[in-house]
């Protein structure tokens, strides 16, 4: 397994929290890359190429009301960068040769909240989920709450907000980009819903939850106002919006990809090689005399 953390570069403080919590955790096994988040102030005219124009003017509804309609519009330019900042990451997977077509990969935010043996949890986890997934959520709300009890081992998920914390097999990258990935229409989770609806996706979710937001120590740069948005308006969770038919033109890939490389991919984390065994251990105790053990 492989990690991704998304990262916007003046938000520092924010990536230095987050590896303080990864370094705390049993995800140092695993390598950890960066994707410096598109910033859509200082690249608009890149990113505005990779978006579909009615959703532009929908945005721009959105900014005169200083509210949504429906949850799958874009609530700011910032939801922008965010959708193509995993974007980039999934076509940084897809190009990833090194790696197997079996390879799972981990993508985070840099608000993600992170639990000491996460990734014991998660191979517990996996044992309880149905093979064949393409994507499984660590954390997520969902407008459509589903009934779970003691025994439920997973949840098949058809609509869902958030894109904190999630796994991701390169099956699932290619599936993404030969549905009309690109440009953007919608939110990037509202998409990825719209796909698992269509059933070209199947994404899971945890009946618990792993990874929480610190939304008490981190401000969204993306969304809107909550208090102010949901006083003005009842948004609507299933109301339809265009999805795109087809593979993601290779001009749209072209653009991607030299946005991908603008930004460039920070290896932050080597993880821990068969080599590192004995070493490990020995650190390992080290780091762990005063914590729980997974």
């Amino acid at each position: 397994m492989i990690c991704y953390v998304l990262n916007l570069k003046r938000h520092q403080a924010r990536l230095q929290s987050f590896l303080q919590q990864f370094d705390s955790s049993d995800l140092t096994a695993l390598e950890l890359r960066r994707f410096p988040a598109v910033d859509v102030a200082s690249d608009w005219p890149q990113a505005r190429a990779l978006v579909y124009e009615p959703a532009l003017a929908r945005l721009a509804g959105v900014e005169r009301r200083g509210f949504r309609q429906t949850h799958a519009e874009m609530p700011s330019m910032g939801g922008i960068g965010c959708a193509l900042s995993h974007l980039c990451i999934w076509l940084d997977i897809l190009y990833d040769a090194a790696a197997p077509a079996s390879q799972r990969y981990l993508v985070m935010e840099d608000d993600a909240i992170l639990p000491m043996c996460l990734l014991a949890s998660v191979k517990k986890a996996l044992q309880g989920v149905p093979t064949g997934w393409d994507i499984l959520l660590l954390g997520y709300r969902s407008p459509r709450p589903s009934m779970v009890t003691k025994h439920t081992t997973h949840v098949d998920i058809w609509m869902f907000q958030g894109t904190h914390a999630y796994l991701i097999s390169k099956v699932a990258v290619r599936k993404i980009f030969e549905n009309g990935a690109l440009p953007l229409r919608v939110q990037i989770d509202a998409f990825l819903s719209g796909l698992a609806q269509a059933k070209k996706l199947k994404i899971y979710a945890l009946p618990k939850r792993l990874v929480g937001v610190n939304t008490k120590r981190w401000v969204s740069s993306i969304q809107l106002d909550y208090d102010f948005e949901h006083s003005h308006a009842e948004l609507a969770y299933n109301h339809p919006f265009e999805m795109a038919s087809g593979s993601t033109s290779v001009e749209d890939l072209q653009r991607l990809a030299a946005l991908r490389a603008r930004y460039g991919v920070d290896r932050l984390r080597e993880g821990t090689r068969p080599t590192d065994t004995a070493k490990k251990t020995r650190v390992g105790l080290e780091l762990r005399s005063n914590s729980v053990p997974c």
